[in-house]
Protein backbone atom coordinates (compact mmCIF):
# COMPACT_ATOMS: atom_id res chain seq x y z
CA UNK A 1 0.00 0.00 0.00
CA UNK A 2 2.72 2.76 0.90
CA UNK A 3 5.18 1.11 -1.76
CA UNK A 4 5.82 2.56 -4.95
CA UNK A 5 8.26 1.12 -7.81
CA UNK A 6 10.33 2.95 -9.96
CA UNK A 7 12.22 1.52 -13.12
CA UNK A 8 14.79 3.56 -14.19
CA UNK A 9 16.33 2.27 -17.95
CA UNK A 10 19.56 4.04 -18.41
CA UNK A 11 21.32 3.77 -21.70
CA UNK A 12 24.92 3.53 -22.01
CA UNK A 13 27.04 6.14 -20.89
CA UNK A 14 30.52 7.91 -21.09
CA UNK A 15 31.85 6.90 -17.57
CA UNK A 16 35.25 5.14 -16.99
CA UNK A 17 33.89 2.05 -15.48
CA UNK A 18 35.06 -0.78 -17.69
CA UNK A 19 37.54 1.52 -18.72
CA UNK A 20 37.72 4.76 -20.61
CA UNK A 21 35.25 4.92 -23.15
CA UNK A 22 33.74 7.67 -25.24
CA UNK A 23 30.53 5.82 -26.69
CA UNK A 24 27.12 6.33 -25.32
CA UNK A 25 25.15 9.44 -23.26
CA UNK A 26 27.15 12.24 -21.66
CA UNK A 27 26.47 11.10 -18.06
CA UNK A 28 25.72 14.83 -17.15
CA UNK A 29 22.84 15.01 -19.45
CA UNK A 30 21.47 11.51 -18.60
CA UNK A 31 21.39 12.51 -14.65
CA UNK A 32 19.26 15.60 -15.05
CA UNK A 33 17.28 14.27 -17.95
CA UNK A 34 16.41 10.88 -14.88
CA UNK A 35 16.09 12.91 -12.22
CA UNK A 36 13.66 15.85 -14.10
CA UNK A 37 11.42 12.55 -14.88
CA UNK A 38 11.61 11.66 -11.71
CA UNK A 39 10.72 14.86 -10.00
CA UNK A 40 7.77 15.23 -12.67
CA UNK A 41 6.59 11.70 -11.00
CA UNK A 42 7.58 9.85 -13.81
CA UNK A 43 7.54 5.95 -12.58
CA UNK A 44 9.51 4.55 -15.61
CA UNK A 45 12.07 7.04 -16.87
CA UNK A 46 14.30 6.14 -19.63
CA UNK A 47 16.47 8.14 -21.58
CA UNK A 48 16.86 8.33 -25.69
CA UNK A 49 17.66 5.45 -26.85
CA UNK A 50 16.36 3.63 -23.65
CA UNK A 51 13.30 5.18 -23.66
CA UNK A 52 12.28 4.26 -27.05
CA UNK A 53 13.39 1.00 -26.44
CA UNK A 54 11.40 0.73 -23.10
CA UNK A 55 8.10 1.54 -25.12
CA UNK A 56 8.58 -0.91 -27.90
CA UNK A 57 5.66 -2.70 -28.01
CA UNK A 58 6.53 -5.17 -31.42
CA UNK A 59 9.21 -7.78 -32.30
CA UNK A 60 9.08 -5.60 -35.48
CA UNK A 61 10.49 -2.67 -33.73
CA UNK A 62 12.40 -4.62 -31.05
CA UNK A 63 14.40 -6.12 -34.13
CA UNK A 64 14.97 -2.45 -35.72
CA UNK A 65 16.37 -1.32 -32.05
CA UNK A 66 18.66 -4.20 -32.58
CA UNK A 67 19.80 -3.80 -35.95
CA UNK A 68 20.48 -0.18 -35.44
CA UNK A 69 22.16 -0.77 -31.87
CA UNK A 70 24.35 -3.43 -33.64
CA UNK A 71 25.18 -1.53 -36.89
CA UNK A 72 26.26 1.38 -34.01
CA UNK A 73 28.39 -0.95 -31.82
CA UNK A 74 30.00 -2.51 -35.34
CA UNK A 75 31.24 1.31 -36.59
CA UNK A 76 32.52 1.93 -33.25
CA UNK A 77 34.92 -0.65 -32.86
CA UNK A 78 35.77 -0.87 -36.46
CA UNK A 79 36.82 2.62 -36.01
CA UNK A 80 39.02 1.58 -32.63
CA UNK A 81 41.17 -0.72 -34.79
CA UNK A 82 42.22 2.37 -36.90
Amino acid sequence: KNIQVYEIVPPAVQTNLGGSHAFGEPLDEYCQATFAGLVKGQQEVGYKFSDDARKMGSREETDKQFTKLNDTMKKMFQNQKH
